[in-house]
């Protein structure tokens, strides 16, 4: 038979249940736990926050992918076009190699916040900076949108408001990296 149990003999079942349920509970806002599923498919220790991982907006990677196929499309009726210029060729293959590379990058670019620090990935390289190194993050609101600059003991790394959920990455930078607000 059902019962309803009070919160704190909920949260106690869940601490007694198997290690890969009870070590991934989290609070909604009514105060009642849930599987964190992303931490359990992530393999994360008992206790540990799932790693976040940001990416550029899906709406600026589909228009960068429209713009290449479009000089995809231009470039084969350009093949088709007997009277086309040589340079009209070479100025459909430089947009096709601009939109390829900046699709390339869009696609590989993605910040992940994890318990042991930010890992940026980038088109060439992949950089691991520990939250000890992070000695500040700067907001600069601009007219396009806003960029954010942060301080390592490494050098620095820039994103902007084109990452989703970019307002959340710089929050969890800020607060893993004990940073305090006149830092910011």
């Amino acid at each position: 038979m059902f019962r309803a149990r009070p919160h704190a003999e909920l949260h106690q079942a869940a601490k007694r249940a198997d290690a890969t349920t009870a070590a991934f509970v989290s609070r909604r806002a009514g105060g009642l736990p849930r599987p964190r599923c992303a931490a359990i498919v992530c393999g994360m220790e008992r206790g540990a926050a799932a790693a976040e991982t940001f990416r550029p907006r899906v709406f600026l990677r589909a228009v960068v992918l429209a713009a290449d196929t479009l000089w995809i499309a231009v470039f084969c009726l350009l093949l088709q076009y007997r009277a086309a210029s040589g340079s009209a060729f070479l100025s459909a293959a430089f947009f096709i190699l601009l939109f390829s590379s900046c699709a390339w990058f869009y696609g590989r670019l993605a910040y992940t916040v994890g318990r042991d620090g930010l890992t940026v990935r980038s088109l060439g390289d992949e950089r691991h900076i520990a939250f000890a190194d992070i000695l500040g993050v700067e907001v600069l609101p601009g007219l396009v949108g806003t960029s954010y600059a942060v301080r390592t003991r490494r050098g620095a790394l820039q994103f902007s408001s084109l990452i989703t959920g970019h307002e959340r990455l710089c929050s969890l930078i800020v607060d893993a990296a004990g940073l305090s607000s006149n830092s910011i």
